[in-house]
C-alpha cells in the first residue's frame, strides 16, 4: 500500500475510540480516583486501625475500577477494529492485507468481492452507492 494512502487512512481513523467511550472511561477513572481519595481521607480523620469501612470499600474498588477497565479496553479496541475496517473499504482496500479491490468483479450469488490476495470476501455495494471512489 502506497505510504500516503496509509497515512491518509491513519489520520481518518484518528483516536478510533466514539467519544461516549473516552466520556465513560474518563469518568471510571475519576470515581476510581474520588473513592481512594475518600479512603485516604477517611483514614486520616479516623486515626484508627482498619476498620470496616475500609475492609469492604478497598476490594469493592478495586474489583470494580478492574472490571470496568477490562471493558472499556475490550469495547475500545473493537470499535476501533469497526472504523478501520469501514475506513479501508470507503478507500476501496482490503481491510486485512491492504491489497487494492477497485474494480473487481463481485460475486453474483451474494455481491461479495474477493480480494486475490489474501481470499477474504467484502461487501462494496453499500460503499460504492454511497459515493466512496477509494483514493490513492
Amino acid at each position: 500500500m502506497p505510504a500516503d494512502v496509509l497515512r491518509g487512512i491513519a489520520e481518518e481513523v484518528g483516536f478510533g475510540m466514539p467519544r461516549w467511550q473516552r466520556i465513560g472511561y474518563v469518568a471510571c477513572v475519576t470515581a476510581f480516583l474520588g473513592c481512594v481519595v475518600f479512603l485516604v481521607v477517611w483514614k486520616i480523620v479516623r486515626r484508627t486501625g482498619v476498620d470496616a469501612v475500609e475492609r469492604v470499600l478497598w476490594p469493592v474498588n478495586l474489583t470494580v475500577f478492574a472490571i470496568g477497565a477490562v471493558q472499556f479496553w475490550r469495547s475500545g479496541r473493537r470499535a476501533r477494529a469497526k472504523r478501520v475496517c469501514a475506513i479501508m473499504l470507503e478507500h476501496l482496500r482490503c481491510p486485512h492485507c491492504g491489497y487494492d479491490i477497485r474494480g473487481l468483479p463481485t460475486a453474483p450469488e451474494n455481491g461479495a468481492t474477493v480480494c486475490p490476495e489474501c481470499g477474504c470476501a467484502w461487501r462494496l455495494d453499500d460503499i460504492q452507492a454511497a459515493g466512496g471512489q477509494g483514493s490513492g
